[in-house]
């Protein structure tokens, strides 16, 4: 398979310092996109740290392997992220993730906090990974009991890196597909566009650049209340 990607991110309208970390690896065919924690001291130095510590990763043939490689990797940067805060007497330190690996057939996403993977096929948007988040949670519960009620919804992470001494990270696999495109995004792009708004970018241009220019400026028109990390990323037959 060959591997392209583009990269964006913007500190926004809002903000005075960009949180947001991205990182392109395509020979270790590896992107991340890390949100540093809104509210916390040193979110950029979090996420950051992340990007900067896995840009020296190396993939294996063996998948298995190259798992508790980045496991092992995000556990490194976890506890430095817990002893950080601890010495600054900073509260948390920390940041979201959201880590595409991709093989010959099949894809791998690693996540901790609401940071999302994003995969078009044949013109159907799917988000691959699941917020860690008390909304999604909340949602969850609620599906099994009362389908159609309402509940106010909360941002309160439940897991991050960097927001506890012990490492919380969810994986999952999914077959490749030729002509899979991938988005990775921070939750500054979900404030401003919706789904359909994504899947439609995505589906109306094979250029990288011009779709994440689509998606920027929609996020620019809405106001670009929070900083944005953006990867896009397709693969073709070699």
């Amino acid at each position: 398979m060959m591997w392209q990607s583009n990269s964006y991110t913007d500190t926004g309208q809002v903000r005075s310092i960009n949180e947001d970390s991205i990182l392109e690896l395509p020979d270790q065919q590896l992107w991340l996109v890390a949100d540093g924690m809104g509210g916390h001291s040193h979110g950029d130095y979090a996420s950051q740290l992340v990007s900067r510590t896995l840009s020296d990763f190396q993939c294996s043939i063996h998948a298995g392997i190259s798992k508790s490689r980045l496991v092992a990797t995000l556990a490194q940067c976890n506890t430095q992220l817990v002893e950080k805060a601890e010495r600054d007497q900073a509260g948390v330190i920390g940041c979201t993730v959201a880590i595409l690996q991709t093989g010959s057939h099949s894809i791998r996403c690693t996540w901790s906090g609401d940071s999302r993977i994003y995969r078009l096929r044949s013109e159907t948007l799917k988000q691959l990974t699941q917020d860690h988040s008390q909304q999604t949670a909340v949602e969850d519960r609620d599906r099994l009991r009362h389908p159609s009620s309402l509940i106010e919804p909360s941002q309160m992470l439940t897991s991050a890196i960097g927001g506890d001494g012990q490492l919380a990270l969810e994986h999952c696999w999914y077959p490749l597909d030729a002509d899979d495109i991938f988005l990775l995004c921070t939750d500054g792009l979900n404030k401003e566009v919706d789904d359909e708004e994504i899947r439609d970018a995505l589906a109306n241009s094979a250029d990288g650049n011009q779709v994440l220019a689509t998606l920027s400026r929609m996020y620019q028109e809405r106001g670009a209340r929070d900083n944005i990390g953006m990867v896009w990323v397709t693969c073709s037959a070699s």
